[in-house]
């Protein structure tokens, strides 16, 4: 999973900087609000998952790499 989310990140910002789960998107990657859309976008469609503005964290679930694949999961087994 985390490979294939770094992978996703890196066609978005066209880069190949290393990153890690503990990477910061805003912070480390500087992302700025059309990156993050496109990489939810991204995330949702690889997936098959979605994001709901009204119930999930977004603050939380993008900030690091990590918090974002644990999202994954979590959507994927049903749990959120």
């Amino acid at each position: 999973m985390l490979e294939k989310v770094i992978t996703i990140i890196k066609d978005i910002l066209d880069t190949e900087e290393s990153m890690n789960g503990e990477t910061h998107l805003l912070d480390d990657l500087a992302m700025d609000s059309i990156s993050m859309l496109y990489l939810q976008i991204a995330i949702e469609d690889k997936f098959n998952v979605k994001f709901d503005p009204l119930e999930d964290e977004f603050e939380f679930i993008f900030s690091n790499i990590n918090n974002l694949c644990v999202a994954i999961n979590k959507k994927i087994i049903g749990v959120v």
